[in-house]
C-alpha cells in the first residue's frame, strides 16, 4: 500500500488452492435441445494457480475498495485427459468491491 495517500492503490500476487464444489458441462443436441450433465468424475478435486490484482482503498469512518484481478490456473483440470477436455484450465476474472470495518 502506498502511505500517506487519502486513496490507497495496492496490488496482490500468489499462488492460490482451488478445491472442487461442484462441475457442470453443458451441451445441446438436436434430439433433446440443451443438456446439463454432472463431470465431477472427470475432474481433478484441486487446482493450482497463480493470482494478480490491483485495487484501491478509499478512506472514510467505513472505508471502502475496489479490486480487479485475474486468476490464471496452472494445471488441468481433467482426472483424464480425453481428445475433448485435455486442456481445460480455469481463468477466472474477479471484480470486488466492499467494506473495511
Amino acid at each position: 500500500m502506498a502511505p500517506d495517500l487519502r486513496v490507497k492503490p495496492y496490488v496482490k500476487l500468489g499462488p492460490q488452492l482451488g478445491i472442487l464444489l461442484s462441475s457442470k458441462a453443458e451441451y445441446a443436441t438436436n434430439l433433446t435441445g440443451e443438456v446439463e450433465t454432472d463431470i465431477d468424475d472427470q475432474t481433478k478435486s484441486t487446482e493450482g494457480s497463480f493470482y494478480f490484482s490491483g485495487g484501491v482503498e478509499f478512506p472514510g469512518r467505513v472505508g471502502s475498495f475496489l479490486e480487479v484481478g485475474y486468476n490464471l490456473g496452472l494445471s488441468g483440470i481433467a482426472e483424464e485427459p480425453s481428445p475433448l477436455f485435455s486442456q481445460a484450465k480455469n481463468r477466472v476474472l474477479v471484480v470486488s468491491a466492499g467494506f473495511l470495518f
